[in-house]
């Protein structure tokens, strides 16, 4: 195991006063919270191998690790950075999810989807026959799982079992839910797709940039990263409508926290800061550790700070 390393990069406002209700509303589905609200303002930062993927489970981060030819997923307390596990993960791993019981991590690889108990880390289940899955979702009752071969599929989380499958005509990649619809990104074709929860009925296909890649939901619109175009797009989400395109170079991860989207600038070692109501640009960080560095990549919100994976063996903590 690599020696964890720290790198406190900035801070960002703490999310107060958001609990969990009874019934989902939009802040929390765009929050990715599944959990009720953690109060602990004790923050620090880890590291592992570079990370592709991350997400969080009211307490704990979750990131996939990727050393070489070996895949791991490593769970860390986010109230003071200490790792409390590093679970070994199938060949290819390539999203991660927290459903609110369990962390789910799709295998291209392996062309499978684990199910990790998020209390301890053990395997529950891998469900085989998911060919490539490269995103995951949750809607608050089942997963969504894109496959390259352009399709989407819905999944119980509690057997494994395909519910139904949408096809999206060209290959998805991130997938994220609003509400009502999941979106997915369509890497190749410069589109997004939104697909209706319910039934799987493909509800509309909206262009974007070039190459999207990330995407992330504020409540209101899904804002989507295009590497190729260096812009990241705000469209409606009732009904697609671009809202705007702001210029971001080398955008890839997406993170909501409430106020601004922060946007992993892959390669450049910086993160760029978005007020989510205009798009503007709040600023710019660079992101400096011992050793030169790649990234930021994906990122998650942890309630209270923003986090983003790095190669050269770093995860930071704005």
């Amino acid at each position: 195991m690599k020696k964890l390393r720290v790198l406190l990069v900035a801070t960002v406002a703490s999310l107060s006063q958001l609990g969990l209700a009874q019934a989902q509303n939009p802040s929390q589905i765009a929050l990715q919270r599944w959990y009720p609200v953690n109060s602990v303002t004790n923050f620090s930062v880890f590291t592992a191998g570079r990370s592709n993927a991350m997400t969080f489970d009211g307490q704990n981060v979750w990131a996939i690790s990727i050393d070489g030819s070996k895949n791991n997923v490593v769970k860390v307390r986010a109230s003071d950075g200490a790792l409390l596990g590093t679970f070994s993960a199938r060949s290819g791993a390539d999203a991660i999810l927290f459903d609110g019981a369990n962390i789910w991590v799709g295998n291209s690889g392996n062309q499978s989807l684990t199910k990790l108990r998020a209390s301890d880390g053990s395997e529950v289940a891998t469900y085989k026959g998911f060919t490539y899955p490269t995103g995951l979702a949750f809607d608050g009752s089942y997963l969504w799982v894109s496959l390259l071969g352009g399709s989407v599929w819905k999944v119980n989380p509690v057997d494994g079992t395909v519910v139904l499958k949408a096809h999206t005509g060209s290959d998805p990649g991130a997938v994220v839910f609003d509400g009502t619809y999941v979106w997915a990104a369509l890497v190749h074709s410069s589109q997004v797709v939104r697909i209706r929860a319910s039934d799987g009925t493909l509800a509309g296909t909206f262009n974007v940039g070039i190459e999207p890649d990330f995407m992330t939901y504020d409540g209101t619109n899904i804002w989507v990263s295009c590497i190729g175009s260096a812009e990241v797009y705000k469209l409606r989400a009732s009904d697609g409508a671009v809202v705007g395109t702001y210029p971001v170079s080398f955008a890839m991860g997406l993170v909501y926290d409430g106020t601004y989207i922060w946007v992993g600038n892959s390669t450049l070692s910086t993160v760029t800061k978005l007020l989510a109501a205009d798009g503007s640009t709040v600023g710019v960080f660079p992101v400096s550790a011992p050793t030169a560095l790649a990234g930021p990549y994906a990122g998650v919100f942890d309630g209270a700070n923003v986090w983003f994976s790095l190669t050269g063996n770093y995860i930071a903590k704005f």
